[in-house]
């Protein structure tokens, strides 16, 4: 790794605290439960402070902690593989959580600013000394679809008023805080004051230099109103992807509450799964073979399945994923989809056999053991437990992974819709209606929990609403109009639809119990949408069902 015999009590030019001090800091750290089971991490870490503490953070480039770090081979290509970029955003929030948490009281921080691989040490409650070097790592290039990364350029401030460039400078902390949840992003925070007038301007600056895409924005404040600009660019096209303005009266909201709002907003809005940077890259990637495809956008052909549903688009996941991580099976997110396809089989009752829950819960504890923290692989362990009927620990993952990314609204709608079919009703469908509210890109399988709690409360209109927006190619679209109709007794439309499931899944149309059960937690729930199918016309006896009757 490297050599440690240099003076232990030395002071470092660019920190007041000792190699010494540094050393037993990362120890403790090292040792933490928040880094004790991902190998990569401590070893980038430790990587990381020792070339540091050896005067060699010049050489800090992606290439050589790849090779040096994380075990790539020589040959390892930054520009198409953004491993580096990845663990180190995992890092910063494992160091930032740490310290939160285990390490609240240590006397030193070692933390690692975005957009460079050189840490910071300083004492507790003294401000880190800059870097002095101004130059942010090798990321992914224009054009070059890995993860992306995203600069978040200094907001302008179009008050007139050069005092209130706090604000801007506030807003655009506030967005690049909530950008980093999303951990497969690699945010760029721009410090160079020249952006903020840049961005006045409506023009790009330097700091977009090698992202993919750049968040540009502005803020005019008078004394009753605040108004905050902020649109995404695409650099590839210079195509302005996206863009919103928020008017808020000041009377209404304190000042820190709008930057909190308007923060939460926009990275949600940008960077969910189903957001504006996902659906741009995603048109990019739709035809390409999965023998071609770099890690990320084997996530982007998972994201393109989970939005429309269907044995062709599962298997395009399957293959693309299982591709990513022969390549790369360090990717915790790979790895956690993999799962969620996985499971999938079991709940769609392709394979319903025991080892495929066993099987994908084996390759989401892969994915948390690489990353504690990766959302994705809670919400896998959260689907994995509504098929093995444990509603205790399904609830338990699902506020985990609420809790890890509030404003990834897949993923919390996803929990809740969860939540919602283990009987939490109330709870489960307000934090879905809130999750799908300010984004209608959201899959239209989540309809399931509301149709289900509109047909348990006798509310078949409003079901039947919910079941013709499921919009799948599943047999799930068939039965729910099915029952619904049937029990609002229309008859000739029900008997169509009934028609339909026979010809198209004859295999459900045989024994829809079996597959009702794939995703209806609760028995009596699978009784009563029988019961609607009975009165749309289907005979259960005639199809030599083992069906529960009513």
């Amino acid at each position: 790794m490297t050599d440690n015999s240099e003076n232990s009590t030395q002071i470092l030019p660019s920190s007041p605290v000792t190699a010494e001090e540094i050393r037993l800091q990362l120890a403790q750290i090292l040792a933490s439960k928040r880094l004790h089971r991902s190998r990569a991490l401590k070893a980038l870490l430790q990587f990381v402070v020792e070339e540091t503490l050896a005067g060699r953070d010049g050489r800090l480039k992606a290439r050589s902690i790849a090779v040096q770090a994380l075990g790539r081979p020589k040959d390892f290509d930054s520009r198409s593989d953004p491993i580096v970029s990845i663990q180190a955003g995992r890092l910063r929030r494992a160091l930032e959580r740490y310290y939160e948490e285990e390490g609240q009281d240590d006397p030193i921080e070692i933390h690692l600013p975005a957009g460079r691989y050189t840490p910071t040490f300083t004492p507790r409650n003294v401000a880190s000394v800059p870097s002095a070097d101004p130059d942010p790592p090798a990321v992914a290039v224009s054009g070059d679809v890995g993860a992306p990364s995203v600069a978040v350029c200094q907001f302008g401030n179009l008050s007139g008023d050069p005092a209130q460039s706090y604000f801007a400078a506030g807003i655009t902390q506030e967005i690049v805080t909530e950008l980093t949840r999303f951990q497969e992003l690699h945010i760029l925070a721009c410090q160079n004051p020249s952006c903020a007038a840049a961005a006045a301007d409506g023009r790009g600056c330097d700091c977009e230099m090698g992202a993919r895409f750049a968040l540009r924005g502005a803020t005019r404040r008078s004394a009753e109103s605040v108004r905050i600009t902020a649109q995404l660019v695409d650099t590839l096209s210079s195509r302005q992807v996206w863009a919103k303005r928020f008017d808020r009266e000041l009377s209404a909201l304190e000042l820190f509450d709008v930057q909190d709002e308007v923060a939460r907003s926009v990275a949600a809005t940008v960077a969910d799964n189903y957001g504006v940077i996902s659906r741009t890259l995603a048109r990019e990637v739709r035809c390409k073979p999965p023998t071609e495809f770099r890690s990320y956008e084997a996530v982007l052909r998972f994201r393109h399945y989970q939005f429309e549903v269907s044995d062709q688009s599962r298997q395009a996941a399957i293959d693309a994923l299982e591709q990513a991580v022969q390549r790369d099976p360090e990717y915790a997110l790979a790895w956690a989809m993999l799962s969620e396809t996985t499971v999938d089989a079991y709940g769609l009752r392709i394979d319903s056999s025991p080892q495929v829950i066993a099987r994908a819960k084996e390759q989401a504890r892969r994915a948390l053991a690489l990353d504690p923290e990766c959302q994705h692989a809670h919400w896998s362990m959260v689907l994995s437990h509504l098929h093995e009927r444990d509603r205790e620990a399904l609830i338990r993952e699902a506020e985990e992974t609420i809790a890890l990314n509030p404003n990834n609204g897949y993923l919390v709608g996803a929990s809740a819709w969860a939540m919602a079919l283990a009987g939490e009703w109330e709870r489960g469908l307000v934090l879905l209606r809130r999750s799908t509210a300010g984004n209608p890109h959201y899959p239209t399988w989540f309809n399931l929990a509301p149709f289900l709690d509109h047909y348990r409360r006798g509310e078949c209109a409003e079901a039947l609403v919910h079941a013709e927006q499921f919009n799948t190619e599943l047999a799930w679209d068939l039965i729910l109009r099915a029952a619904a109709l049937g029990q609002l007794g229309r008859n000739e439309d029900a008997k169509a639809v009934i028609a339909q499931l026979e010809a198209r899944f004859p295999n459900v149309a045989a024994d829809p119990a079996h597959y009702l059960r794939g995703y209806i937690f609760i028995d009596d729930l699978v009784v009563k949408v029988l019961d609607g199918l009975r009165k749309a016309g289907w005979n259960r006896t005639a199809k030599g069902s083992s069906s529960p009757t009513a």
